[in-house]
């Protein structure tokens, strides 16, 4: 519920400030939802989909305002909150799971990141 909450006042500040501004980029980061579709992930992949829709409907709304909004879900990234929330056998099913053997980093994902979050991604 707080994702949605968050999201949605991002959605209202967005919307108030295409009036006022020529450029700017929106990019929401997740998970890709192929994890999510196991039993037991249902409240996961409910609040990944409703995401990626707001994601969409955002993006629409802000057509020809010069704010570009995109939805980036990456594979499973090594961070804290997923090692921290994950016991040993997950990590080690999720890390096979990964088409390189390994889990992804942030370095992996920065330069989309910053290609999305530059002028050239207009």
């Amino acid at each position: 519920m707080g994702m949605h909450v968050g999201l949605s006042c991002a959605i209202r500040k967005a919307l108030r400030r295409s009036r006022t501004v020529e450029m700017g980029r929106i990019i929401c980061l997740s998970m890709s939802l192929e994890v999510a579709f196991r039993l037991g992930y249902w409240a996961y992949t409910t609040s990944k989909v409703t995401m990626e829709a707001m994601v969409k409907i955002l993006a629409n709304k802000l057509k020809g305002t010069g704010i570009t909004v995109n939805y980036m879900a990456s594979k499973t990234i090594a961070t804290e909150l997923f090692y921290d929330g994950n016991t040993e056998e997950i990590i080690n099913r999720v890390t096979n799971d990964c088409p390189h053997g390994r889990l992804g980093l942030s370095k992996d994902i920065m330069p989309v990141v910053g290609f999305l979050a530059g002028d050239t991604s207009k």
